[in-house]
């Protein structure tokens, strides 16, 4: 491990699972428990299925970012990154969104431009509070004061909801 905390990468260890993955395990139906495969991993990850509806651009965003999380097997940090990707991906959408409508150029900034959506009857209240919570996350995700780490699921399940959240956007 380096000074921040995480894997070094050396020549001899780059294609390797990072250590810390060896603390994330599976509890078999017997009640034992093993260390999560890169199959399994690869498998959660991948099982996000970008739909072609989506614009051209948001899925190349989120192939990338999906990417960079199944690579997190080797390099931990990598969940986060592609976490952190997602919530810009989210305000990517919500700008392809708000372009297709032909909003006001003068709303500058991702909470602006849900408010607008909103008020276009975009979004229920409901889905306007969640959009708004994406925007505060995002905006401390883009500002860190330091490195953090999340959980691969916390990465994972963040990955699917925002994904979700998007997909809705473009539906018919």
């Amino acid at each position: 491990m380096t000074k921040s905390g995480y894997k070094e990468i050396s020549k001899e260890n780059y294609l390797l699972a990072d250590p810390v993955m060896s603390v994330f395990c599976v509890v078999e139906p017997d009640g034992t428990t093993r260390t999560q495969t890169i199959d399994e991993w690869f498998e959660d990850i991948h099982s996000l299925k970008i739909s072609e509806d989506l614009p051209e651009e948001l899925k190349r965003l989120m192939s990338v970012a999906q990417g960079s999380m199944i690579y997190g097997y080797f390099y931990y940090p990598l969940f986060t990154l592609g976490a952190e990707q997602f919530t810009r991906i989210a305000d990517t959408a919500i700008k392809i969104k708000c372009e297709s409508l032909n909003y006001p150029k003068n709303i500058k900034s991702f909470r602006y431009r849900v408010g607008w959506l909103f008020e276009q009857g975009e979004f229920t209240e409901a889905e306007k509070n969640h959009w708004l919570g994406t925007v505060i996350l995002r905006n401390k995700l883009a500002h860190p004061k330091d490195q953090w780490a999340i959980t691969p699921a916390m990465a994972i399940n963040l990955m699917k909801n925002l994904y979700m959240k998007i997909e809705k956007l473009f539906q018919g």
